[in-house]
């Protein structure tokens, strides 16, 4: 039961503010944010956005996927199974 999307394409500046109101109405069921940095420990735009059920992920990735924020389009992706919280290049973000 997978309840993570990976989002592509978030404009370099946003934070996990941006990245909830993205998701409205389904921002009060995000229960973490993970933005994804480079070697640098920039931003690379992309980031993993954890629901509460399975169910909503799946409604949120219907409704949002290449919608807009800003003048860029966010492609969502089901996360491929992997542990989206163990891999090393994951910054800030955090539930809540």
């Amino acid at each position: 039961m997978e309840r993570t999307l990976l989002g592509k394409g978030f404009p370099f500046d946003v934070d996990k503010d941006d990245v909830k109101d993205f998701f409205n109405p389904y921002d009060n069921e995000i229960e973490y944010v993970y933005f994804i940095n480079n070697r640098m420990g920039r931003f690379t735009g992309n980031c993993y956005v954890t629901f509460n059920t399975t169910e909503v992920c799946l409604n949120a990735m219907k409704e949002k996927h290449k919608q807009y924020i800003g003048s860029r389009y966010i492609n969502l992706y089901k996360n491929a199974g992997e542990d989206a919280f163990s891999h090393k290049s994951y910054g800030g973000g955090g539930g809540g």
